[in-house]
């Protein structure tokens, strides 16, 4: 097996070195399509393109493993390698760096999928909202989780029988890569431990988290954390600033409990202090320009039985609901039960594409100090 790393980043770079470790130097090269990389050596094995592997290296490379997290990036790869003549393709799991676990290629899916074995397509990323509102109240957020009421939304939760089916649909249909369970709060979410099971039970292969901002665990059952663990899913744990400040006793809560967690925030020793915003409610922008440089076009969301290119489309209408504008593109998704959806296509068109949505979200990009607030204003999320 002679072998590709695609990527350069941490991922990329932990797999290099367990792949180095066995003493059989698989590894020949990294590939990136960042042209900018300013150093073309990692360890003497050079980074290519694409096309220069291809030429360099016309038949001698045998496998490329992805070590990258985003879906999109993943998903136009993926669309590159396809006509190649590379016989492995396989996808890193994050949860192989971010426990520190040790990577075993020959391990059939543990921790590398390989995408030449499946039988399906695979999406690259999915995140179910699981329920609408927070006990976190953060200005801004991205899923408009502070403009949500529990007791005034009947539509707040995922109803567990409906999301069962629609997951049981999904996986009908496509493989996932990466699956995350989100909110809101998901540890608000009354159905929490089926949620899990259930995802575990469609998706067998799949790195699946469950999304929290921390603050609830130290209530959790001992049954969750028990769930967690037969269903061998981890904790993503975003570090806001109330979340920073009991850090330690959520780590040792954890390890006590065998679960595995990543926290999310941590590329300083503040966690996470900013937010960006980039609405503008005319629907004046370019979606092609809007869509190039947005953050959000990795995150394929499933919601009541439709599949939406991102949390902006899947739940703004709340926020225009809220500011008294009448838009609404609850509709636009892709209903998983009614629609004739070609799934070997639907990459292309959900990826590749843009929406109707993309053209309220600004090529204009602006951060804020994160904060929480109880009296939510309309300039809160737009530019």
């Amino acid at each position: 097996m002679k072998i590709a790393i695609w990527g350069t980043k941490k991922e990329a770079i932990y797999l290099y070195n367990q792949i180095k470790s066995d003493g059989k130097n698989r590894v020949v090269c990294f590939v990136d399509n960042n042209k900018n990389i300013c150093d073309p050596l990692i360890d003497n094995k050079p980074i290519y393109s694409i096309d220069k592997l291809k030429k360099m290296y016309p038949d001698q490379i045998d496998t490329v493993i992805l070590a990258l997290r985003n879906g999109y990036s993943i998903a136009c790869i993926l669309k590159q390698l396809k006509y190649s003549n590379i016989k492995n393709i396989g996808l890193l799991k994050p949860l192989a760096y971010d426990y520190n676990e040790k990577i075993c290629l020959e391990e059939n899916n543990a921790h590398v999928i390989w995408t030449n074995m499946l039988r399906m397509p695979i999406l690259p990323y999915l995140q179910v909202v699981l329920i609408k509102t927070c006990n976190l109240n953060c200005k801004g957020c991205t899923h408009f989780a502070n403009l949500f009421n529990k007791r005034l939304d009947n539509d707040n939760t995922y109803p567990i029988q409906k999301l069962k089916e629609d997951l049981r649909k999904v996986s009908e249909n496509m493989e996932i890569f990466r699956l995350r369970l989100l909110g809101g709060e998901p540890l608000l979410y009354p159905e929490l431990k089926e949620a899990i099971a259930s995802s575990r039970e469609c998706f067998p292969n799949a790195d699946i988290r469950v999304v929290t901002n921390g603050l609830l665990l130290m209530k959790a059952s001992e049954e969750l954390f028990q769930c967690l663990n037969h269903y061998n899913i981890g904790l993503d744990i975003s570090l806001y600033q109330p979340t920073m400040r009991i850090k330690q006793e959520l780590v040792n809560l954890l390890q006590r409990n065998s679960v595995k967690y990543h926290f999310e925030g941590m590329s300083n020793t503040e966690g996470i202090e900013r937010f960006e915003k980039n609405i503008r409610t005319e629907g004046v922008n370019n979606p092609e320009k809007a869509m190039s440089i947005c953050h959000g076009k990795q995150c394929l969301t499933l919601l009541h039985g439709r599949l939406y290119k991102c949390p902006f489309e899947a739940l703004s209408y709340k926020f225009y609901q809220y500011f008294n504008q009448n838009i609404d593109y609850r509709n636009d998704g892709y209903n998983i039960n009614k629609d004739t959806i070609d799934w070997t296509d639907f990459l292309d068109k959900v990826y590749m594409c843009p929406v109707e949505a993309c053209k309220h979200c600004s090529e204009k990009i602006e951060f804020f100090d994160w904060s929480t607030t109880c009296s939510p204003e309309y300039s809160d999320w737009t530019v």
